[in-house]
């Protein structure tokens, strides 16, 4: 039977030592709950074992160097209640690490103002095999309740060997009303998964909440094994800078990808924004990415030596029917700036086009409203020898301009054109200023 252990060492103090507990002769083990919750935080030491790991009421708590947890069930950051009671912070640093099978919860309640640091080396490991049924990670996810306002939950991973580790198990940030927001920074990586992109994603941000991903510095690195994607109905935004890296990998059914505005029945209607700027590198082996899907607006920003790398199609702007039966329409920008690259990695297509400007999952146009420009110097568009559909459904604009460039393919042009406009939808393609170019290598 789980019995209740409270914390009551000093700072400092062992984890293993049962006087620094309330049971005072027992330590905690396995399938034990443990609360840290005493005293405004403090420094942990030692190593052991629990079924639940539990930081609340306002404590500013973190491990000491060489400290080793380990969980069964849960670690949780944040209590129901709010006020101070449900505020909690945990920083995992100098060396530490902390490990589990359970869920991994920051700020999961009304009220909850949650922290999680990952810094200095530190380790957060999930050991589980892979569920496709439920996020392993939760950041700020629920919404508010009378005077409660909606969760907020907050994890920074930084520095060179910190790490969040979720194997083939997924991460959400803002979900059920609340927000969530992760930095990875200064050489930290996070690695989240799922065996099935088709039940689960690796990584959501904003599923039904805000959500917030922010990867920067050089060797930071987020790795997402399967197709993520950004907002159903929220405000949610992925920004990739100074030489920071997003990695999609396909996951054991082969997909990987990234949906920037992803509406379907759980909820639609929000804006998504994908942003890659200061030598940041999205980059989705063997899979491809939408940007503005089935009712919920999304926008892709390139700039500054920002790089976007699709394996196989990029589609700005797509309809589709949601499970309910309706056609939603997909809305997407795509924005290249001064010195930003996309383009396409894969092998040219002979059956589809690469890149789509306008189009629909459903076979049939529903409205669709895309807005493209490729503009300032250095600004590319690359498919590498595949096709540029502008207009294949719904209403597209194309504009290159201001020394933007843009070079399109084709390996057999009896078969698919280098360059196709408004072939059943609307499309207007303009090349404008000095170094401004166009080049359809195999007809339009």
């Amino acid at each position: 039977m789980a019995q209740f252990f409270v914390w009551e060492g000093a700072s400092g103090a062992s984890f293993g030592t049962a006087t620094n507990w309330n049971l005072g002769t027992l330590v905690p083990g396995a399938g034990d709950l443990t609360y840290f919750y005493i005293g405004g935080g403090g420094t942990i030491s030692g190593s052991g074992t629990a079924g639940v790991l539990w930081f609340y009421n306002s404590g500013t708590w973190s491990l000491a160097s060489g400290t080793s947890l380990s969980f069964g069930l849960d670690l949780n950051i944040g209590a129901s209640g709010g006020g101070t009671y449900g505020s909690g912070a945990l920083t995992i640093g100098s060396g530490s690490t902390i490990t589990g099978d359970g869920y991994i919860n920051v700020g999961d309640s009304p009220g909850n103002i949650a922290t999680l640091t990952i810094s200095g080396g530190g380790v957060l490991n999930a050991t589980a095999p892979g569920n496709v049924n439920a996020y392993e990670m939760t950041v700020g996810s629920s919404a508010a309740s009378g005077t409660l306002a909606a969760a907020s939950g907050t994890v920074v991973v930084t520095g060179a060997g910190s790490l969040l580790d979720l194997g083939l198990n997924g991460l959400s940030l803002g979900n059920a009303g609340g927000t969530g927001t992760m930095t990875v920074s200064q050489g930290g990586t996070v690695i989240a998964g799922t065996v099935n992109s088709n039940i689960n994603n690796p990584i959501s941000i904003g599923r039904i909440g805000n959500g917030t991903l922010t990867v920067t510095d050089p060797g930071s690195q987020v790795t997402a094994i399967g197709q993520s994607y950004i907002a159903h109905s929220g405000t949610s935004t992925l920004t990739v800078e100074n030489f920071g890296t997003f990695l999609s990998t396909p996951d054991q059914l082969g997909i990987s990808g990234l949906v920037v505005g992803a509406g379907n029945s759980i909820g639609l209607g929000g804006t998504a924004a994908a942003i890659v700027t200061t030598g940041g590198v999205l980059d989705i082996q063997q899979g491809s990415m939408i940007v503005g899907y089935r009712g919920t607006a999304g926008q892709l920003t390139v700039s500054s030596g920002g790089i976007v790398e699709v394996g196989t199609t990029l589609t700005v702007g797509t309809g589709g029917t949601i499970s309910t039966g309706v056609i939603e329409p997909g809305n997407g920008t795509l924005s290249i700036g001064a010195g930003g690259t996309v383009e396409l990695t894969g092998p040219a297509q002979t059956s589809s086009y690469g890149v789509y400007l306008g189009n629909s999952s459903s076979g049939t146009a529903s409205a669709e409203n895309v807005v493209a420009t490729v503009s300032g110097a250095g600004a590319l568009l690359n498919t590498n020898g595949n096709g540029l559909a502008v207009g294949q459904y719904g209403t597209a604009t194309l504009t290159v301009s201001q020394g933007g460039s843009i070079v399109s393919g084709s390996a057999n042009s009896s078969l698919l054109a280098a360059l196709g406009i408004a072939r059943q939808g609307s499309g207007t393609v303009t090349v404008t200023g000095a170094g401004s170019q166009l080049t359809a290598d195999g007809g339009s």
